[in-house]
């Protein structure tokens, strides 16, 4: 798990953040610049990255990253499948002022896990 600077720990029952709403704290949704980013080797740093991309998938890892205390949301869309059904999926992605406040460092984040993750499929 990711150690957040600043924010509430996780409620132990339910795995939210304490003082959440809709499950991000305050803090958590003004402080994503002094948050500890994860490896970009690793999972949930790839999902970081997409995220501070304007990409938006996952869901096992944009819930870590949600304890963490950064303030992924979810919308839920509906998608036609290739037999006609229609779908309902989810679709992540960071508020633009989260983007925002994690600024150039987010962003060189970003592209390191871009670079991590084209290294590791040209192997």
């Amino acid at each position: 798990m990711i150690a957040a600077a600043r924010g509430s720990p996780p409620d132990k029952e339910n795995g939210a953040l304490q003082g959440a709403v809709g499950g991000q704290s305050e803090q958590a949704q003004t402080a994503v610049a002094e948050l500890c980013y994860p490896s970009p080797a690793t999972v949930k740093g790839a999902v970081l990255a997409d995220l501070l991309r304007g990409d938006n998938r996952a869901s096992h890892h944009v819930l870590m990253l949600r304890r963490s205390g950064f303030p992924v949301v979810t919308d839920e869309i509906d998608v036609s499948t290739s037999d006609g059904r229609i779908a309902r999926i989810a679709r992540y992605s960071l508020p633009a002022e989260a983007i925002a406040a994690a600024g150039e460092r987010g962003q060189r984040f970003a592209q390191e896990c871009a670079r991590v993750e084209a290294e590791r499929r040209s192997s």
